[in-house]
C-alpha cells in the first residue's frame, strides 16, 4: 500500500479546509487536503461574509481577494406588517469591514483553492477516508482515492468534512444536540414587484417568515418558513409553485422566477462535547451545526481555523507546549454553543403558534427593534463583533481589576486601528499583529528619558527570553516616531489605542496573532509580563 507523510491531514475541501491547508503551507507546515467530491459545488450555499471573518481574513492577508468579488450589505429591514419596516444599520460598526459581504460559497471556495494552488497545494479529490487509527505521536489514514487504497501517516488531522463528518464518525465522537422539526424552503431566483435596495429583508406574517438577500446577475437568495407547511415528510426536491404559494401568503404581490437552486431542508443544532480529540481537531460543522437565522455557520468555521492554526505552527516549531492546543476546544466550543443558544431561542420565537401569540410577537418585534441600543447590540452580535475569549480560563486569569471599564481584557477582540510611522503616513494594527506570534505595545502619552529607559528594558528582557516570537513597539500619543534595535517607536495620532482599546500611561498590552488580547496589565512590571508569556511560549524557544 502506498504511504504518505505529512504534518496535518485536513479531510474536506469546503471552505474551512480549504482556508486551513492555506493557513499551514503559509507557515511552512506540510498538509495534504483530501475531498470525496471529485468537483467544486456549483450551488451558492453560504452567502454572507460577516465582519469579524474579514477581519480574520485581513489578518490572513487575502480579505483583497474576496472583497474584488463580493458586493457589501449595509443593512437589513425587518417588515413586521406595522407600519414601515425597522432597519439595522451595519455601517456604524467599529470595523474596517461595517457590512455583510455577500459572495457565493462556490466563490469562496474557488478563491481559497487558487491561494492553496498558488502556494503549490493541491486538493486531492476523489479521496474518500476508510479508517483511521490513533497512536500516540501520529495517527494513521486509510484513504480511498479513486478505488486505489493508501495510508497517510499525519501528526494531526483536521476533521472539515462537514455535519456528517467521517471522522467523527469512524471515531464513534457523539454530535450532541436535537432536530428542530423545521421545514425550511430555499430557491435562488430573480423576483419581480419587489426592491430590497440592496438590503436583507425579514418579512413576518400570521402565516410564516420570508428572508431575502440579493446576491449576483440579479438573483435573491429567499427562505421561507411556511407555518402551514411543517408537518409533511421530507423531500429534497422543491417545485417554484410550491415556494410561490408560500411566499403569496407571507408577503403577497412578489413574484419568483427564473430559478437556478430549489431546495428545502430541516434543521438541527448539534455540538461535538470537545473540538479535540487526541491529535484530532473538529473544525466548522463536523463540530458544530445550527438553523441558518443570521448566516452563522461557515463563518464560525473560518474562524476557528484562525484560532488553531497560528497555536498549532508555535507547537510543531517546539516553541510552545502541546497544551496550548487545549485552548483551541475552550474558546471556540464557547462561542458556537452561544449561536446554537442565541438561533435556536431565535426560531421558538419566531414559530410559536396561535393567533394572539402571532399578533404579539410582531408587535414586540416592531418595539424592540426600533430601539437603537438593541439595533446595535444585534448588529454586533450578527457579525461577530461581539465575541471575545473572556471565559477562558487564561482570559479570567489574567483579568486586570485596575483598567478601565471600557479597556480591553485578555481575550477581547481587538479592533483595527491606525498608527503614525514616520516613514508611511500610517500603518494599520493587524499589518503588525499578522507579523508575529505576539506583539507586545508600551504606551506612554510623551517620551520622557525615563520611560524609554525602561521601555528599552522592558524589550531586551522579552527578545532575551521569547526571540523573535515576540515583537515590541513603544507607542506615543505625542512625539516622534522612531526605529531602534530594541522596538520601534509608532505614535497614536488618533488617539484610537487609548479610547479604543483602553490604553494608559505606562500600559502594556499584548497581542495574540489571531487578532486577540493575550493580556493587558496597568505597569511596566517585567517578571508580571515574562510569566504571562510563559503560558504561551518556552522561554529561550
Amino acid at each position: 500500500m502506498k504511504s504518505q507523510n505529512t504534518d496535518v491531514l485536513i479531510v474536506g475541501a469546503g471552505p474551512t479546509g480549504l482556508l486551513a491547508a492555506l493557513e499551514l503551507m503559509k507557515r511552512g507546515i506540510s498538509c495534504i487536503i483530501i475531498e470525496k467530491k471529485e468537483e467544486r459545488s456549483q450551488f451558492s450555499k453560504a452567502l454572507g461574509l460577516h465582519a469579524r471573518t474579514l477581519e480574520t481574513l485581513e489578518l490572513m492577508g487575502i480579505a483583497h481577494h474576496f472583497l474584488e468579488k463580493g458586493y457589501p450589505v449595509t443593512g437589513s429591514r425587518l417588515h413586521f406588517g406595522i407600519g414601515k419596516p425597522n432597519q439595522v444599520d451595519f455601517s456604524q460598526l467599529d470595523t474596517l469591514f461595517p457590512y455583510v459581504l455577500v459572495l457565493p460559497q462556490y466563490e469562496t471556495e474557488e478563491i481559497l483553492e487558487s491561494c492553496v494552488e498558488e502556494l503549490g497545494g493541491k486538493v486531492e479529490r476523489g479521496s474518500e477516508l476508510i479508517d483511521l487509527t490513533i497512536h500516540s505521536n501520529e495517527t494513521l489514514a486509510i484513504i480511498n482515492q479513486h478505488g486505489q487504497e493508501k495510508q497517510i501517516n499525519a501528526k494531526y488531522i483536521f476533521a472539515c468534512d462537514g455535519a456528517h463528518s467521517k471522522v467523527r464518525e469512524t471515531l464513534a465522537i457523539p454530535f450532541i444536540g436535537n432536530k428542530e422539526n423545521m421545514v425550511f424552503f430555499l430557491a435562488d431566483v430573480k423576483i419581480k414587484n419587489f426592491n430590497s435596495q440592496g438590503y436583507m429583508n425579514v418579512m413576518m406574517s400570521n402565516r410564516g417568515m420570508l428572508f431575502l438577500l440579493p446576491f449576483k446577475n440579479e438573483y435573491t437568495r429567499v427562505i421561507a418558513i411556511d407555518f402551514e407547511k411543517q408537518n409533511r415528510a421530507h423531500v429534497s426536491e422543491l417545485p417554484l409553485h410550491e415556494i410561490q404559494d408560500s411566499v403569496n401568503h407571507i408577503a403577497p404581490g412578489i413574484t419568483l422566477e427564473e430559478p437556478i437552486w430549489l431546495s428545502q431542508f430541516g434543521t438541527s443544532h448539534r455540538l461535538v462535547p470537545n473540538y479535540r480529540h487526541k491529535n484530532i481537531f473538529f473544525i466548522g460543522d463536523s463540530a458544530h451545526i445550527h438553523n441558518p437565522a443570521g448566516g452563522q455557520g461557515m463563518n464560525l468555521g473560518l474562524q476557528d481555523v484562525m484560532n488553531l492554526t497560528w497555536k498549532l505552527e508555535l507547537v510543531i516549531k517546539g516553541y510552545s507546549k502541546d497544551s496550548i492546543l487545549d485552548t483551541y476546544h475552550e474558546e471556540r466550543h464557547f462561542i458556537a454553543s452561544q449561536v446554537i443558544s442565541a438561533t435556536s431561542k431565535m426560531m421558538n420565537l419566531v414559530t410559536k403558534r396561535g393567533f394572539v401569540i402571532k399578533r404579539a410577537r410582531r408587535l414586540l418585534g416592531k418595539s424592540a427593534t426600533s430601539v437603537e441600543s438593541v439595533k446595535r447590540f444585534a448588529a454586533n452580535r450578527l457579525t461577530g463583533l461581539k465575541f471575545n475569549y473572556r471565559h477562558s480560563k487564561q482570559a479570567i486569569n489574567h483579568y486586570e481589576k485596575a483598567l478601565q471599564k471600557q479597556a480591553l481584557q485578555a481575550g477581547d477582540r481587538v479592533p483595527n486601528v491606525y498608527l503614525f510611522t514616520g516613514q508611511e503616513s500610517q500603518v494599520s494594527l493587524y499589518s503588525i499583529v499578522s507579523k508575529c506570534s505576539f506583539t507586545c505595545f508600551i504606551y506612554a502619552t510623551h517620551s520622557e528619558d525615563e520611560k524609554v529607559v525602561q521601555a528599552k528594558k522592558l524589550s531586551k528582557y522579552i527578545k532575551s527570553h521569547f526571540y523573535e516570537q515576540v515583537q515590541t513597539y513603544f507607542i506615543l500619543k505625542n512625539g516622534a516616531p522612531a526605529v531602534e534595535d530594541a522596538f520601534s517607536v509608532l505614535i497614536d495620532v488618533r488617539n484610537e489605542l487609548q479610547r479604543k482599546c483602553g490604553l494608559m500611561e505606562d500600559s502594556i498590552i499584548v497581542l495574540r496573532q489571531d487578532g486577540v488580547v493575550a493580556f493587558h496589565q496597568v505597569n511596566m512590571d517585567l517578571e508580571q509580563c515574562v510569566e504571562k508569556l510563559k503560558f504561551w511560549i518556552h522561554p529561550g524557544s
